[in-house]
């Protein structure tokens, strides 16, 4: 009983490491595909690919649903439409691609602005109240450019 009970307490540590790892296969070719998947579903264009790229605030909802496509195609809500624990990560290595020392900084924006998304809003809201959130709390422009 003793080993059975340490093997769950493991796997659950396990599992609890892995979800705060950052989702860096969220980059490259597979986010190259995704964009194109999630304009299409939400009828955007090169604009709205563009404020996605820069973190600048969404034209309108159609955006807005675009960037949470994007973001849950990467995985990162849970099956109730919230943050997962591992955004601060996966946006600290998106921010990266292009310049590695904004790695720290957007992680700890991300960290910060995931908890100021109110749990009652839908995912469309949740991604834009992160977005404008970020642009605000980074001391410095943060963008995805190198993600792609």
């Amino acid at each position: 009983m003793k080993i059975s009970s340490s093997v769950v307490l493991l796997s659950s540590w396990l599992m609890c490491a892995e979800a705060l790892q950052a989702y860096k296969w969220c980059t490259g070719p597979f986010l190259r595909d995704t964009v194109k998947k999630c304009s299409a579903d939400h009828n955007v264009g090169e604009e709205a690919l563009q404020d996605f790229i820069f973190i600048r605030p969404a034209m309108n909802e159609n955006s807005k649903c675009f960037r949470a496509c994007i973001f849950e195609e990467c995985l990162l809500f849970n099956k109730r439409g919230h943050f997962l624990k591992n955004v601060p990560q996966t946006t600290g290595w998106m921010a990266s691609r292009r310049n590695p020392f904004h790695r720290e900084i957007a992680e700890l924006a991300a960290a910060y602005c995931v908890k100021q998304v109110p749990s009652d809003v839908d995912k469309c809201e949740s991604t834009e109240i992160f977005y404008k959130c970020i642009a605000e709390r980074a001391p410095v422009t943060i963008t995805f450019e190198g993600a792609m």
